[in-house]
């Protein structure tokens, strides 16, 4: 991919609330997905480019409740906990673990990372309602709906055989990219009890 992707426009490959439901229907089931990541983090503004790789853990409560986990291994390594209400950052190296309000901190997101946790959460229902969805080519991109208040133009989707996520570019607002990829998923059931939502706190 190259460069911003632009709104899709009307066409017989936009998909209607239907077919994203069928589409993205297994993300209403609770389930922990695991794997590593390499993420790429352009600044426009600077002309930087940050990379960063490690482990990542998606844990799916309900259609709209998730715990996302990013274990950062390289350069620096910590530990990135984003749940509905707040982030918490663990840094091993100056021993300290700060805990930030997601509402508070999500326009001001150097990373990006929080800009993704409604996006990951796949909720078939959030994605008909917030978004316009067009799929090509086994990719899906993603624009959203101008009064939905998302701080990103665009996404590119790209899902595994198993439907889980391969890759993804999101494209902010101000022209900075997030490009991540996802590795070696392996996917498991979360039981009844294990389905109850826990935060990062």
């Amino acid at each position: 991919m190259n460069g911003p992707l632009t709104r899709p426009e009307a066409s017989s490959g936009v998909l209607s609330p239907a077919q994203i439901q069928t589409e993205f229907k297994k993300f209403e089931k609770p389930s922990k997905l695991s794997g590593q990541f390499e993420q790429k983090k352009k600044i426009k503004e600077l002309d930087v480019t940050i990379e960063t790789s490690g482990l990542y853990e998606i844990k799916k409560f309900s259609s709209t409740q998730m715990n996302l986990i990013w274990k950062i291994q390289k350069p620096d390594p910590m530990t990135v906990c984003m749940s509905e209400e707040a982030v918490v950052i663990d840094n091993p190296r100056i021993k300290k673990k700060t805990t930030l309000k997601l509402s508070e901190i999500s326009q001001q997101d150097s990373s990006g990372l929080t800009k993704l946790v409604n996006l990951i959460k796949m909720n078939p229902e959030m994605l008909a309602k917030d978004f316009t969805i067009l799929k090509k080519d086994g990719h899906f991109l993603v624009t959203p709906n101008v009064d939905k208040g998302y701080q990103f133009s665009t996404a590119d989707l790209q899902l595994d055989k198993q439907k889980n996520i391969q890759h993804l570019l999101l494209t902010e607002a101000s022209g900075d990219t997030l490009e991540i990829f996802f590795k070696s998923a392996i996917e498991t059931p979360l039981s009844i009890s294990q389905a109850r939502p826990v935060g990062c706190l």
